[in-house]
């Protein structure tokens, strides 16, 4: 009698152990995170949108702001991964001397993959357990701002260039993809679908964000003055002017100045009133530290514009002099990190 008390007992045990611990033997995957809040699904993008490296960090290479320095040294690794975009190679991508292909080429992975994210919270935050209908609103217009903004770097680096309307309707510009589904190839639509679509993502990240009503004071958030900055520029390579000045006008009127004279490497970004919008803790621009390494230098006509006594021209450019007090090498940036 005992015996058959005590398995009684001991079988009652295991079955409170185990309703105790009911799917603690379930598998899960523990590198995968389920966003359950709005903040869960702003965090995972931005968190994601700001990771590897400030967008369109290499424009600056393809622009007449930077030139090859007087000291040359063509065996240097930087220079070989810089030099094409600086001089405009057919492929960008690979290295002018190892013919290897560099690390940038990831950028397009880059974009879809956080244009992917853009796409999954488009179509799933509205079904989170916790967070309220404006913070909703928000944060599918950070996912809109982020994918337009990707989409107008890809088509700016992978697209033809924009001409006028007509031709736009024949040109490439790039795959578009806008849910989260996978299908095995994807066509690249035209440059003017391209563009219509940049600008309704931004007219509906607009639109959420007057919805939400939320603005918060923070450079790592959007606006609605850093989209409408953002818009006027796709209208600028358009060569729509008309739309670029309509909507920067309320935005100009409202704008706050800084004064450069007080303004130091610790304020350049976080404590310059000028700064509306920022691509988030990880933002930094390094063209400084590269142009060292790789031996590039500022435009001398462009570092000319600028007057002797031009507050820009103290912090936007570092230079050296040689024996007669001449300059002879004009950087970029005055701070590596700024």
């Amino acid at each position: 009698m005992n015996k058959y008390i005590k398995s009684l007992l001991a079988i009652a045990a295991i079955m409170v152990l185990a309703s105790g611990c009911k799917g603690f033997l379930d598998e899960t995957d523990q590198s995968k995170f389920l966003p359950r809040t709005a903040d869960h699904y702003s965090s995972a993008l931005l968190g994601e949108f700001n990771y590897n490296y400030a967008p369109f960090a290499y424009a600056q290479f393809l622009s007449d702001e930077l030139q090859d320095a007087n000291v040359v040294q063509m065996n240097n690794d930087t220079r070989e991964i810089y030099r094409p975009y600086l001089c405009w190679q057919k492929d960008l991508e690979l290295n002018m001397t190892s013919y290897a292909k560099n690390d940038h080429s990831t950028y397009w992975a880059y974009c879809y993959k956080v244009i992917a994210l853009c796409n999954n919270l488009l179509e799933n935050i509205d079904g989170v357990e916790e967070g309220t209908k404006a913070e909703i609103e928000y944060v599918k217009a950070e996912a809109y701002f982020v994918r337009a903004y990707l989409y107008f770097n890809l088509v700016n680096l992978y697209g033809e260039p924009y001409e006028n309307a007509e031709q736009a309707k024949t040109a490439l510009g790039v795959p578009w993809k806008d849910a989260s589904g996978v299908e095995n190839y994807y066509d690249r639509v035209s440059l003017a679908e391209t563009y219509e679509n940049i600008l309704s993502d931004i007219d509906n990240c607009l639109a959420n964000l007057a919805s939400s009503g939320l603005k918060y004071d923070s450079i790592y958030k959007i606006s609605e003055d850093a989209v409408k900055i953002f818009q006027s520029r796709v209208y600028l390579f358009l060569k729509d002017y008309e739309k670029v000045v309509s909507v920067l006008e309320p935005v100009i009127k409202n704008a706050k100045l800084v004064d450069f004279r007080y303004l130091s490497s610790e304020t350049w970004l976080k404590g310059n009133v000028e700064t509306v919008y920022c691509f988030g803790a990880n933002t930094k621009n390094n063209v400084y530290s590269i142009c060292s390494n790789a031996y590039f230098e500022s435009n001398w006509d462009v570092f000319a514009i600028y007057q002797e006594d031009d507050q820009r021209r103290e912090l936007w450019f570092t230079w050296s002099l040689d024996n007669n007090k001449e300059i002879n090498l004009i950087q970029p940036y005055k701070h590596t990190w700024s």
